[in-house]
């Protein structure tokens, strides 16, 4: 199993509830189930929204954890090599897993690959 994540922690506005925001991918997708059950060890509350699909391989959801509303999306390893192509346009962040993708590419511009 691949296990990358990249996390960001917003709070705005000021007094709003602080998010965060975790993106997840693997090398495939598990069954819901195991996702539910893995969240719920970690401390996080039922999912209130979800969107997108594990059958292809990018399903964002949201839940409580610690007090904090947590947006977790669940990425499989051929969703975040399709964004590996991509480059937004500048300034323009684009999506969290285009941004992931563009991580990886920088870092790997660093190290020489």
């Amino acid at each position: 199993m691949l296990a990358f994540s990249f996390a960001s922690a917003v709070r705005e506005p000021v007094g709003e509830r602080p998010e965060l925001n975790v993106t997840i991918v693997l090398a495939s997708l598990p069954e819901q189930s195991l996702l539910v059950e893995a969240g719920a060890r970690a401390g996080a509350t039922s999912w209130t929204w979800r969107e997108g699909e594990l059958a292809g391989g990018d399903l964002a959801v949201a839940c409580g954890l610690d007090d904090v509303e947590a947006r977790v999306r669940y990425v499989d390893r051929a969703a975040l090599n399709r964004t590996l192509t991509v480059t937004p346009p500048k300034g323009e962040g684009g999506s969290d897993v285009e941004s992931l993708g563009d991580t990886i590419l920088r870092g790997e511009a660093l190290v020489g690959h």
